[in-house]
Parts: structure tokens; sequence; C-alpha cells
């Protein structure tokens, strides 16, 4: 429903807050806190593996409102299956903000490091671990470089569209926003 471009915007928004609160309820399910309160049955193993290869590209190609629910919903997976049971995450996300930075589309740049943003929140809050830091290590190692580039790539683009003037405040502010 949310990939569904004939269904109305606020129905595929609804839709989209709905899955993203499915996941966060049965992708890693705890046991309730009470005893007569029932376990919600956990996402199968191979629906976890549709979603997480299909979330990414829905997530760049919907419509304006729905990437920030699916950003929360890719969060939510990649605080439980980041980056050891989903290695792909990263680089696909790598190679998005490549061809997305080339393309000067700062709308897909700045839903791209949002969702960084808030897959790799955990690193702030947690404490040092030798798992932790070589989960550190391997974001690094696989993101710094792109985010660099990108980060020089806007700079630049800040600079020439400052000193031309005119009516250059809407991109200025996506440039901006994405520093």
């Amino acid at each position: 429903l949310v990939a569904e471009p004939t269904v109305d915007e606020p129905s595929r928004q609804a839709a989209a807050v709905n899955f993203k609160n499915h996941l966060r309820g049965r992708w890693a399910p705890e046991p309730p806190s009470e005893p007569n309160v029932p376990t919600l049955a956990p996402i199968p193993d191979s629906e976890k593996d549709q979603i997480k290869a299909l979330i990414v590209p829905l997530m760049l190609s919907s419509a304006p409102r729905l990437p920030s629910q699916l950003s929360d919903a890719l969060a939510v997976i990649g605080k439980h299956d980041f980056p050891k049971s989903w290695p792909a995450l990263l680089p696909e996300l790598k190679s998005s903000l490549e061809k997305a930075g080339e393309a000067s589309d700062y709308a897909t740049v700045n839903g791209i490091l949002s969702t960084v943003n808030s897959i790799l929140k955990k690193f702030r809050y947690q404490y040092k671990t030798n798992d932790l830091l070589l989960d550190l290590k391997y974001s690094l190692d696989n993101f710094a470089e792109p985010l660099l580039k990108i980060f020089m790539r806007t700079a630049g683009l800040i600079d020439n569209v400052a000193s031309s003037g005119g009516q250059a405040a809407a991109t200025l502010r996506s440039l901006v926003e994405s520093q």
C-alpha cells in the first residue's frame, strides 16, 4: 500500500505509520511485562529478508512525507540487525548517497543522511564494548569517505549558490540542511 502510487497520500502515510509500528512490536518482540498480556508473534525470517531488500529503495522512491516513517522503520530494523544480520545496508545506502550526490538530488541526499543518522544513533548512548567498537569501525570504514565527499561537494555548492544570489533560497535551504 505504501508503494502504490495510485493510492491517495493520506492512506499511504497511514500505512507507513502502521508498518513502522508493526515492526516495532514484532521485529524482535520482548516478553510482556504482565502475565496476562499475550506475546506478539515475531515476523518470520523470510519476511524480514524481503523487508530488508525492499525498504531502502521504497524509502528513496516514496512521496515526500513517507520517507521519514520508512526511515524510522529502517532504524527499528537496524537497531536489532545492523550490521551483523544486515551487512548489505550500509553499502546500499552508500551507493544511493553517491548517486544522489552526483545528481544533486538533495531531497534524496537528506533522506539518506537522516536514515544513516537514525541507524548510527546507537553508537552515542551505549557503553563501549569490543562488539560495539567493531560495529563502529565497520560503519566508519564503509561510510566515512562518501560522507566526507558529500560534505565537501555540498560546501562547494553552498558557496556557488550563495554567491549567485537571486532566487536561491529553496536550493540553499536543502544544501544547508544537508550540511
